[in-house]
């Protein structure tokens, strides 16, 4: 369960103690997020305008033909989102952009938005082994190589993606829109667009998607 801390905490990951500090983003037991919420040490924000979490305007971009069949699913959150269904774009001043070829944990949509009062954007690693280098044709990763130079490198899984307006990420899209026109897998169209225009980046476990990428088209 993902929770705000509102005090330092040590937890153990992997065998090994670390220090999470105030407005850090946890995902702990729900019996420990519970007694920290009880106790006043951590917070799940309401989505409401002005809380903090989010400005005013966030919704969700669907890569759908319709959005209708989502709005009662994102309705059902009453965190006041607006649906539309579109091309991967930044629709609203915080925009989940997200193809239903992933399965989407609405519980983890709360953080998702929260990530970013610190960070441009939010995205899942696709996989800690599939790396760029066992990714699309032979002419996709030299054309990928040649802007990142090196693809030994993990790819985002860019079927969730948390995104923030500003003027990086509206320069990300847009380069990713080009990208997109050499008919290139989508992962790698993107790492080429992301190393060009390099915004602030969270990523994400591979927890956050789907475990079999089956394409987004």
């Amino acid at each position: 369960m993902w929770v705000r801390l509102k005090s330092l905490q040590r937890i153990d990951k992997q065998g090994k103690p670390r220090d999470y500090h105030p407005g850090d983003w946890v995902d702990v037991g729900r019996q420990l997020a519970q007694l920290w919420i009880s106790q006043g040490a951590a917070e799940i924000p309401s989505f409401t305008r002005g809380s903090g979490v989010m400005m005013s305007g966030a919704g969700v971009v669907v890569r759908a033909p319709s959005a209708t069949q989502y709005q009662s699913m994102f309705d059902g959150l009453k965190i006041g989102l607006s649906v539309v269904a579109d091309a991967p774009r930044i629709a609203f001043d915080r925009t989940l952009i997200w193809h239903p070829k992933a399965k989407l944990r609405t519980e983890l949509i709360v953080p998702g938005f929260g990530f970013l009062e610190t960070w441009e954007i939010a995205c899942p690693l696709y996989s800690y082994d599939e790396l760029a280098a066992h990714i699309g044709s032979d002419e996709a990763r030299a054309r990928t190589k040649a802007v990142i130079r090196d693809l030994r490198v993990p790819v985002y899984d860019v079927r969730l993606i948390f995104a923030k307006r500003c003027e990086n990420t509206d320069r990300l899209f847009e380069a990713w829109g080009k990208e997109a026109e050499s008919g290139d897998d989508e992962r790698l169209t993107f790492m080429r667009a992301f190393y060009k225009i390099k915004p602030l980046m969270l990523a994400l476990p591979v927890t956050w998607h789907s475990p079999q990428y089956d394409g987004a088209a």
